[in-house]
């Protein structure tokens, strides 16, 4: 679904950090392998966590991965990353965003 609230507030000037994966990984194997710019977002079962974090940094990790035949497959975001920690960017943006918009209460 097209969301131009949501990808306007997801991009920040030239960082590369739109990539979301999930993995064959645990979150303690994700918390040690993960290199610089890649972080564990979610923890999903014992042996899932989905990742995130710069694409040209993630491309190198799923590499390896692969490599290992480690299960890793892509997330569809929008190209937006939304659990990365890059992502607190766009807060302020999307607060004084929301803030313009008028506030209807439903009784």
């Amino acid at each position: 679904m097209y969301c131009p609230v949501r990808l306007k507030m997801g991009r920040s000037g030239d960082r590369n950090f739109e990539r979301y994966f999930f993995t064959g990984l645990s979150w303690d194997e994700a918390v040690a392998r993960c290199p610089n710019f890649v972080y564990p977002a979610c923890h999903n079962s014992k042996d899932n966590v989905t990742i995130s974090g710069d694409a040209i940094a993630m491309k190198a990790f799923l590499e390896k991965l692969t490599e290992e035949k480690i299960f890793n497959r892509a997330v569809e975001s929008s190209n937006i990353a939304f659990h990365c920690q890059y992502i607190a960017e766009a807060g302020p943006r999307l607060k004084a965003s929301l803030d313009k918009v008028p506030r209807f209460f439903v009784y």
